[in-house]
């Protein structure tokens, strides 16, 4: 499979090496039929995703390169049928690994409640691999699925908690996900009560630290100063005051049961949402601040932790090191300051590489 690759690879080169070639090449275009308003794109052979993309964008091209051979006695790295297939078993197999990369290196939406979903897919999709008929493909998926397990085992319960704050989903996205393919339905069960009881520790957690630092924050504010108080903090005091009688109307008041809310806000019917709308889910829970105080602020400090600590660029490049010794040595704080930064400052260009190359 590899070969099949270098010889994509020095394919693509040789057609775009002159414009004779590429004049040359654009006839087989003509006569194999093939109206694409692109061309194969080159690939970094340390970046995977542009192999990848090489590969995504030059199977289409297969009858052109078939007929260039035929006009061109120098050509002599044209695929054979059998690495065809190869290529375009490569493809099928990557295509999950780019774009689960790209979506969770997203920047400009929240990426974290993403991770379960896309995680249990790869691992279907691994699972599955195992019995692909391509023998190089079912040798390298058991060493995947090792590394995969390894990391997955640790988070996955955190990534099926955050999960639940998708209101389209919920808990019923989990529990479809954990019983379909599972070993059995004993183990899913558990891992089901798993998540659960994390995310009822975690909501009940929450409210006893929101009370104590309400209390602290009340108690610092009079010890200050008696003679002087702000109308800004007693506005907030009532802003509390509201939101608790709220609470307490609505039957969820965290006194008389303190796991009213998430119950209330898991028995609600899931959010139907049309195919492919832009659905804002932060904006759902701003809107939705006054029917759930606690969860929604649960649900602003899950959702602010990014799915991934890399770009999609530092993902893909495997050519060495971000950092060089000199920022090596710098303090922790200015190093994470500084890659936050690229990261935002090149947030805009994050498409650059899904770009074929134009005719």
């Amino acid at each position: 499979m590899l070969d099949a690759v270098e010889k994509l690879r020095r394919s693509v080169k040789y057609i775009k090496i002159s414009q004779a070639r590429l004049q040359l090449f654009q006839m087989s275009m003509n006569t194999a039929n093939i109206r694409l308003n692109y061309l194969p794109s080159k690939d970094v052979a340390t970046r995977w995703n542009s192999t990848f993309l090489m590969i995504k964008s030059g199977l289409p091209f297969r009858p052109a390169f078939e007929d260039f051979a035929t006009l061109d006695s120098h050509y002599v790295d044209c695929p054979s049928p059998e690495e065809w297939s190869q290529l375009a078993a490569m493809k099928d197999f990557l295509a999950i690994f780019y774009k689960s990369t790209v979506d969770l290196s997203a920047s400009k939406y929240p990426t974290s409640h993403m991770i379960f979903k896309i995680m249990k897919n790869i691992e279907h999709h691994l699972l599955a691999s195992r019995k692909s008929p391509n023998d190089h493909i079912s040798s390298i998926v058991e060493p995947m699925l090792t590394k995969f397990y390894k990391y997955w085992e640790e988070m996955k319960v955190f990534a099926a908690v955050v999960h639940v704050f998708d209101p389209r989903s919920k808990m019923s996205y989990v529990e479809f996900k954990l019983r379909d393919k599972a070993e059995s339905q004993e183990v899913a069960a558990v891992e089901i009560e798993n998540v659960r009881t994390a995310l009822y520790s975690w909501y009940k957690r929450y409210i006893t630290d929101s009370e104590s630092e309400k209390q602290n924050q009340k108690s610092k504010n009079i010890d200050q100063n008696n003679d002087i108080i702000c109308t800004g903090e007693v506005e907030d005091d009532d802003t509390q005051a509201f939101r608790q009688h709220l609470a307490r109307t609505k039957g969820i008041g965290s006194t008389s049961a303190p796991t009213g809310e998430l119950d209330l806000y898991l028995q609600e019917h899931n959010l139907e949402v049309p195919p492919k709308s832009n659905f804002d889910l932060l904006e759902w829970w701003k809107v939705n601040a006054l029917r759930f105080p606690t969860l929604s602020q649960m649900a602003r400090t899950a959702l602010m932790i990014p799915a991934t600590s890399v770009a999609s660029e530092s993902a893909f490049l495997a050519s060495g090191r971000v950092l060089d010794d000199f920022r090596m040595s710098l303090n922790p704080n200015t190093l994470e300051a500084l890659i936050c930064t690229q990261d935002w400052l090149n947030a805009d260009n994050t498409d650059g590489d899904d770009k074929y190359d134009d005719v």
